[in-house]
């Protein structure tokens, strides 16, 4: 049980979406969640799951926090070249959208200058 959790916990910090501090402490909370399935509603449809496979879901949905993908050294964009910036914009979001995730114009813009990695 122990290593299946470190498992689920290790890729998703490979994705990104969990920090490696962050670790520890979902292996020990997947292993102290209760065994009795959880019953809620949803979409107006009764949804019974195992409170591990809820999270499980719920952390594997989560966006990517950290990007680990390299970057060539001396490839800085001029912050003064608008169209380069927007074009690397545009091929971020069209990256993270193969990913399945989305990235906003915005967001897009700003980890293309560094601001949010």
């Amino acid at each position: 049980m122990r290593e299946a959790a470190a498992d689920f916990a290790e890729g998703l910090v490979g994705q990104g979406r969990l920090l490696p501090r962050e670790k520890g402490g979902l292996v020990e909370l997947l292993l102290a969640l209760p065994s009795a399935p959880l019953e809620f509603a949803e979409s107006g449809k009764q949804v019974k799951v195992g409170p591990q496979e809820w999270l499980k879901g719920l952390l594997e949905r989560m966006p990517v926090s950290v990007d680990y993908s390299e970057r060539a050294a001396g490839a800085a964009l001029p912050a003064d070249d608008p169209q380069a910036i927007a074009q690397a914009a545009v091929e971020l979001q069209d990256r993270e959208a193969r990913e399945g995730r989305t990235l906003s114009p915005a967001m897009a813009v700003r980890r293309v200058l560094g601001g949010v990695r």
